[in-house]
Parts: C-alpha cells; structure tokens; sequence
C-alpha cells in the first residue's frame, strides 16, 4: 500500500486589484481510441498504463492530452503446474475519464484510464499536474506542492457499508517550497492548516473516491498580496470480497466432440460476497472466469476448473463428458514424433497420409520442456520458414483444420492459409512472446489438399482434422 506521494501543485488567486481567467471548461469530456477489439482475449484481469512518453504537466490554458499513453490489458492464464501467470496485450480502446480534473485550477488531478471487456471493466489512474508560470517567474519562495497521507496511507481500504467518518486530526501533512521553479525547502504543518473535502466519500457503493485537499498561504509580490494555494488528494477504495462461487443451475455437463471451444454460457455462476446484497448470478462466459481443463475434441470424461478472474483462489471443479461428434469424423494428430521420412524433404506424420511436411527446417523432441495447449501435451515440434517450408494436408471432405501452433520469435508470426490451387484462403497470427502455443481453426470448403506457410520461423505442434459426415 503507497504511504505517501510527494504532489508538486500550484494555484493562486489576487487579493487585490487582479484576476486571472481561464479559457479551459473544468471538467473534459472522456476521450476515446477506438479500434477493433479482439475476440479471442479471456481472462481480463487489470490494465497497466505505461505514461513515460505522456505530457504530466500543463499550463492555465492547456488542452489535456494523453498523446503517448500504452495501455496494456493484463490476463490470467493457468499453466500446467496449476499456478497463475500473467499475459500482458497492448490494447487501444480504452476510455479516458477527466472527471476529477480541473484544468482551470492549479493541481495535481488523478486521470481514470478505463478499459472494457465484454461486461469486465477494470480501472487505472496516473496524475498530471496543472501549474501557472506566475509564480515560477515571480523569483519568490512559494508553497509548490503538498503531501497528504489519511490515517497513515494515500488510498484507504474500506469494506462495502463499513462505517467511515473522516478526522481531520488523522491528516499528515508536508508543504514543498519552490523558487525560480526549483524545490528549496519542505516542512511539516499542523492539519488544522489543511482544508479537507471528503463529501465525495461513500461506502454504500463499490467505488473509489476522492478526497482533496486545500492549502493556503499568503505572499507579498511587487506590492501586491496573493494567496497561494496548494490542492492534492487522497483515494479512498471501498470493496466487497468474494467469499466463494457456486454453480447454481444444473446445465449440460455433456458435449459432442468438435474443433469449437466448449460453451459453457449456459451454465450459471453464483458470486456470494462478503456483503449478501450483492451476490450475483451470472453466465459462465471468460470474460468473468478462467476456463481450463477440457478439450473439445478429446472423448471422454475430463474434470474442468473455473476460476473468477476478479479472485482466482474463488474456483470451481466440474467433470464434464465429450461423446463422439454427430457431424464430423476428427482425426486428431498432435504427436509429431511418429514421422515417416520420404524423399525431395517430405515427412508424413501419423499414418493416415493426410498431414506431412514439405523442406521443413527442423524437428524437436519437447517432452522434457511441456509444450502443451489446455490438456493436449505435445511431444515433437517442427519449424516451417518461407515460401518453400510448408505443411500439407489432404482433407476427403470439406471440414476444419486445426492448426497448434507458437512463434519462434518474441514478434509473433502470421501463418498463410492456402488451397491446393495457391489461393490464399485465410491468414493467423500467433501471440507473443514465442513459444506461446495457440490453437488455429481454419475452414476448408472442399476435399482436396491444402497448405500453410509463414514468413517467419513458426513452431508447429501438431494437427486436428474435422470432416463432414
């Protein structure tokens, strides 16, 4: 928890015969970037926001602006020894919230950054500081910045409807003097020289809120008396934990085998919270939950977790069934180590005939190292490089490929779908960073043979093959 933030703010007002005008609106409407967001992100856990290359200070009469803000969204996957790891993704359709910034005012103001995943929406905030050059150019000591911690923090953690009531004996204070723009002292002062606002506050809803804080101080400049005013705040965060989740409808634990990931949006999900009027009942989608444990084309019975992402030591275990497919023969290839070697750089994998390799550059034994996609372990992986390095397939009926496939490089690689003719039919990306294996689906509209290639160095892993019945 942060104990304290140093906040450089200036603000001033004439006490005699001047004024200052500002030609800013104080409050900004929200400023949005919006591209198209993928589909395929689950497990939305929180955003971080990199500001090196952001503007933090502004002028009376600036326009804000977050030009050079990276936001990242931050997921949850589960790895193979059952522990939780962190993906990171640039994102661009995030929001911006301006609500607590007052660019009419000298300060230092909070900036919301919000990001939103199907119904996950999560929060981050960095500050900017709106200052005048009056008193930078005036060559007088000034109070320059304020710092606040309540009750011993700058954020306070509060529970859903726990009694708070603010004392302004539990404020800390310290005042930052600057001349000619640069720090020269800083001294402690009673908290009965702070004005505190903290009507913002509440606890009856989940929430952060802020509380700010004034200081003042008189100066003498040519003549001329001004008050010298000082604003910061601190956050106070109200929540209500999870206690535990419980699936409260008895769905289809059954499915039939097939290429598509497993739905389990039927399902329904209690959340019990530590407060009872907000549990909530709501699909089981992974925008909510991580999903791991079945595979969608692997017969048999299988026991999946679900975790909610808000808390994931709050997790479920459920055993479900995949019985045989009614529409699609699949033919699953996802050990690379039964090769039979041709000529002309030729390898087929498996012993149907359907799935070989073409000047591939290398194959590697992976057992020891736990290349895996969900439950499916991989056992050999093969590299493909340009044009002339490529995987062959042969399907008898139209159907879906299903390609495992990772990045030999931290850029990712784009994998080219083509049919037996040379037109391209589709076109993937695998993620960063490399050796992150991903499933690709690809629709083959006819029997015949198809083909891929990459430009880059792309880790094969192995192959499903779903033919119409």
């Amino acid at each position: 928890m942060i104990k304290f933030r140093k906040i450089a703010l200036i603000s001033f007002a004439f006490l005699g015969l001047f004024t200052i005008a500002s030609c800013k609106k104080k409050t900004e409407e929200p400023v949005t970037n919006i591209i198209k967001e993928e589909d395929d992100e689950p497990n939305l856990s929180s955003i971080t926001c990199k500001t090196d290359n952001v503007k933090k200070e502004f002028y009376l009469g600036e326009t804000f602006t977050c030009e050079g803000l990276v936001v990242y969204a931050n997921s949850i996957r589960l790895k193979e020894d059952n522990s939780l790891e962190s993906i990171e993704e640039e994102v661009k359709n995030y929001s911006v919230n301006l609500e607590n910034v007052d660019m009419d005012t000298c300060g230092v103001y909070p900036v919301e950054i919000i990001y939103r995943k199907g119904t996950k929406v999560v929060k981050s905030t960095y500050n900017i500081t709106v200052k005048s050059t009056f008193l930078v150019e005036s060559g007088v000591k000034y109070a320059g910045g304020l710092e606040i911690t309540y009750d011993g923090e700058f954020k306070k953690e509060l529970k859903l409807d726990e009694e708070f009531t603010f004392s302004a004996a539990k404020i800390k204070c310290r005042v930052h003097y600057f001349e000619n723009g640069k720090e020269v002292e800083d001294k402690n002062i009673a908290y009965t020289k702070v004005t505190a606002n903290a009507e913002a506050v509440r606890t009856d809803e989940v929430g952060t809120y802020v509380i700010q804080y004034t200081y003042e101080e008189e100066l003498t400049i040519n003549g001329q008396a001004y008050n010298n005013v000082v604003h910061t705040y601190t956050l106070v965060n109200v929540t209500n934990p999870v206690k535990s989740i419980e699936k409260t409808t008895e769905g289809d634990t059954t499915f039939k085998a097939s290429t598509e990931l497993l739905d389990y949006s039927q399902w329904k999900i209690r959340i019990i919270r530590e407060v009872e009027r907000q549990t909530a009942e709501v699909s089981c989608t992974s925008d909510l939950f991580s999903i791991t444990g079945g595979v969608s084309f692997i017969e048999g019975e299988t026991t999946i977790t679900i975790k909610l992402i808000e808390d994931p030591t709050k997790y479920l275990q459920i055993p479900i069934t995949i019985t045989p497919s009614d529409t699609q023969d699949i033919l699953i290839q996802t050990d690379l180590s039964d090769q039979h070697p041709e000529d002309n750089g030729i390898i087929y994998y498996g012993d149907s005939g359907k799935i070989k390799s073409v000047n591939a550059t290398k194959n590697e034994d992976r057992v020891s190292k736990g290349d895996s996609y969900e439950t499916v372990v991989f056992n050999q992986r093969v590299t493909i490089k340009g044009s002339d390095s490529k995987f062959v397939i042969t399907m008898d009926k139209p159907g879906v490929i299903v390609m495992f496939a990772a990045s030999a490089t931290d850029d990712g690689a784009e994998v080219t779908f083509f049919n037996a003719e040379g037109e391209e039919l589709a076109t993937a990306t695998t993620p960063t960073p490399k050796q992150t294996e991903v499933m690709l689906r690809f629709e083959a509209p006819t029997a015949g043979e198809y083909y891929f290639t990459s430009s880059l160095s792309l880790y094969v892993h192995g192959f499903v093959l779903a033919t119409n019945k």
